[in-house]
């Protein structure tokens, strides 16, 4: 294999503290957090599956014995710096924690895409699922494939080049075959546009996790967050939030850590001040949300 396709994997463990508190440490995503962990437990921990089948006395239904040979794929989607890639590379932790295995976890390089040769897009996306079918020994295995509407998108398209088609064609390919080989591997695709790829793949995921700006009950647990060990009073809180309210377009969670905490944090070093209630609110009114994605 090409040396800047091999890829090392993170070797998650129950004990990996630092991951597990990367993953505890997003808020406003719970939903989406245990949406993740159930669906990875299905895939990656098949005897649990079967271990619920038989307590619940379902022994009998081929139906849900077929049910459990499930999709590798997992979706992950939605508007842009809402914790869809935060949420990936943590998981890994946080599932070793729950099932107490090791979890080894896979990133795909940025350059998955090649230089465009003939038949080299097609051939580094085989490379990249026999490296994973070899490496992952049976154990609990995640591959994650950031921005995956790059190379999965519609075949439909009719400017779509004919490399872009053999590489859906060798992703749908690989899917399936490790699909047939049983191991437990999971594959995560994060994407903010996932209108965009193509059908075929949107219907071999096992589930589509959808990420949006945070809401009101996902901004308080923000502030709540930013505000730990600080003196600011419950009105204080409750003023930050509604302020984070009356912008026109929402803040992605990557506004609110990356923006508008940075400049409080600027703001009140430059001052030699501490990080203050005013200051941050200040840094609210002053801080644009990013533009809303609009999916073509």
């Amino acid at each position: 294999m090409n040396n800047s396709l091999t890829m090392q994997p993170i070797v998650c463990t129950p004990e990996s503290n630092k991951m597990l508190n990367q993953f505890n440490n997003l808020v406003g995503i719970d939903n989406q957090k245990k949406e993740l962990l159930s669906a990875l437990r299905m895939i990656v921990n098949p005897a649990e599956f079967k271990d619920w089948i038989k307590r619940h006395g379902l022994e009998k239904s081929s139906f849900l014995k077929n049910y459990s040979k499930v999709s590798p794929l997992i979706l992950l989607s939605g508007d842009v710096g809402c914790g869809k890639t935060e949420l990936a590379n943590s998981c890994g932790a946080s599932l070793a924690k729950v099932m107490d295995k090791k979890v080894n976890v896979f990133a795909t390089p940025s350059d998955l895409r090649g230089s465009g040769r003939v038949g080299e897009i097609s051939a580094r996306i085989t490379a990249i699922f026999n490296q994973i079918i070899q490496q992952s020994r049976n154990e609990p295995t995640i591959l994650i494939l950031d921005e995956a509407d790059d190379v999965a998108s519609s075949r439909e398209k009719d400017q779509q080049h004919h490399e872009d088609r053999a590489g859906v064609n060798a992703l749908i390919k690989e899917l399936d075959r490790l699909e047939r080989s049983q191991l437990k591997v999971a594959v995560l695709f994060i994407t903010n546009r996932s209108k965009a790829m193509d059908p075929a793949i949107l219907r071999r995921a096992a589930v589509e996790i959808q990420f949006d700006r945070p809401d009101k009950e996902s901004l308080n647990s923000v502030i709540e967050q930013i505000s730990e060990g600080l003196e600011f009073s419950k009105a204080q809180k409750a003023e930050l939030v509604e302020s984070c309210l009356e912008k026109q377009i929402p803040f992605t969670y990557s506004d609110l850590y990356r923006k508008v905490v940075k400049q409080t944090i600027i703001t009140c070093w430059q001052a030699d001040q501490p990080f203050s209630f005013e200051a941050l609110l200040q840094s609210i009114k002053n801080t644009n949300p990013s533009p809303k994605f609009i999916e073509q």
